[in-house]
């Protein structure tokens, strides 16, 4: 939630979206030394914003006897502590800048992927120049979609989810009516791609976004001839990945534009993919990305390393030389596209496996994730299936909490969600196991028959 904007902030946020939006779509070309003068403008800026008014900046520069000034460029920014979700997770006000009343700020509350629910500020600002910076995608996809103006859109998410709160933060604070540009359909993600298939194929969209792992099951089932559509030109995901194979069929086998971003409730609109489809397109005026190992050391050139970014954007919850935890390694090269942005390849993860409850009962994975993202107590957790309907929940919780109680709380919170006749298990943890990429897998499915 966030304080009241007053009109005279709305119709100055507009007017400065507007203006930059209709730029947006050419940045990526600019040269590489126009695109660096815009991202040393931004970093000078909210380092020097960080130091003043954010606690954990004020006390790193202080401690490290860094003067704010010296953080220039974005090589600079690795001489910053290195900061783990973990720390953002147990203290987020740490992190939030006193230059905004809370009430000013938007609150967020991510769904807790990896296994650690996390709350985010964003300055009221925010919204709208992130509005503006996604016309990068937007006009790569209305081209694609071969419709300039008043194109359909279905988007398929969870209603109650932080990406769908910035929406409608961007709605409050400006005063740009809806569906100008696009016709938008929102679909709920908790509704099986059997029953969604008729309705999109009468409402005939342009384009459909949704979580990778939810497209996957869709057009599996268009594969296996379980149902037919009208196809899109172009589908956009997000949110999790998409397996190879998949990814072939949509792209060469029904001719569809698929094209993939990359985000964060910490930071939107970290890179996306282009029509070339090698891999990330990356904002670094926005938001730049760096390699580390697990210790923290940079990756050596051409060398797989974990995602670590600074956004430039947010000034409500800062984060600087953040561990984003994902893995991924650089593309040499320029793009045959004709950007200049440097690319990351695709992320280095799994597609979401969807939960097979037994008698024709499937439901998506965040299911078992939103129940605990208003748990401030539950710091991390894995949902496990060990049977159809029987499902263990390790924790990592407050040591202050009362544990007695937590326990049958968490229990019932993901009997409601994924239904009362589920039999769940709460287990108290150090810490959660960690899969081959390094991350946790927050909701573990049974493996598929015969695997």
């Amino acid at each position: 939630m966030s304080g009241q904007v007053s009109r005279r902030d709305r119709l100055v946020w507009t007017a400065r979206m507007v203006w930059d939006a209709s730029r947006q779509g050419r940045f990526p070309y600019r040269s590489p030394g126009a695109i660096r003068a815009v991202q040393e403008r931004r970093i000078r800026a909210i380092v020097a914003h960080a130091g003043t008014h954010v606690p954990f900046y004020r006390e790193a520069f202080r401690r490290l006897g860094l003067d704010p000034a010296e953080i220039r460029t974005a090589a600079d920014l690795g001489r910053l502590p290195l900061v783990a979700r973990s720390d953002v997770q147990r203290d987020p006000e740490y992190f939030r800048s006193r230059a905004w009343p809370l009430e000013a700020c938007a609150t967020l509350e991510s769904g807790g992927s990896s296994g650690q629910p996390l709350t985010v500020f964003r300055d009221p600002a925010s919204f709208p120049a992130e509005a503006a910076q996604r016309e990068r995608l937007r006009s790569l996809v209305t081209r694609l979609a071969g419709r300039r103006f008043r194109h359909r859109e279905a988007d398929i998410v969870p209603i109650d989810s932080s990406a769908a709160d910035a929406v409608r933060q961007v709605r409050r604070q400006t005063l740009v009516p809806g569906g100008l540009r696009i016709e938008r359909r929102i679909y709920s993600i908790w509704r099986s791609p059997a029953e969604l298939i008729p309705e999109l194929d009468r409402y005939r969209p342009d384009v459909i976004g949704s979580y990778g792992s939810y497209l996957e099951a869709l057009f599996a089932h268009l594969r296996e001839g379980q149902a037919t559509m009208r196809l899109p030109p172009v589908v956009v995901y997000g949110a999790d990945a998409m397996t190879d194979g998949m990814r072939a069929y949509i792209l060469h086998e029904l001719g569809i534009e698929l094209l993939s971003s990359y985000n964060a409730i910490e930071t939107p609109g970290v890179g996306w993919e282009c029509e070339a489809h090698r891999g990330y397109h990356l904002n670094v005026d926005l938001c730049p990305v760096r390699l580390v190992r697990p210790d923290g050391a940079p990756a050596a050139a051409g060398e797989s390393g974990e995602v670590v970014i600074s956004n430039l954007v947010n000034h409500g919850s800062v984060l600087l030389n953040y561990r984003l935890g994902d893995l991924a390694s650089p593309l040499p090269g320029p793009c045959p596209c004709g950007r200049t942005l440097p690319m990351l390849s695709f992320l280095e993860a799994r597609a979401t496996a969807w939960l097979h409850l037994g008698g024709g009962r499937t439901i998506h994975p965040h299911a078992a994730r939103l129940p605990f993202r208003k748990e401030r107590d539950l710091w991390r957790y894995q949902v496990v299936q060990e049977e159809r309907r029987r499902f263990l929940v390790r924790t990592v919780l407050n040591p202050d909490c009362d544990r007695d109680l937590m326990a049958p709380r968490l229990a019932a919170l993901l009997r409601k969600s994924l239904g009362q006749d589920v039999d769940v298990r709460v287990e108290c943890v150090d810490d959660l196991p960690r899969g081959a990429s390094g991350k946790v897998q927050t909701v573990v499915p049974l493996p598929p028959e015969g695997a």
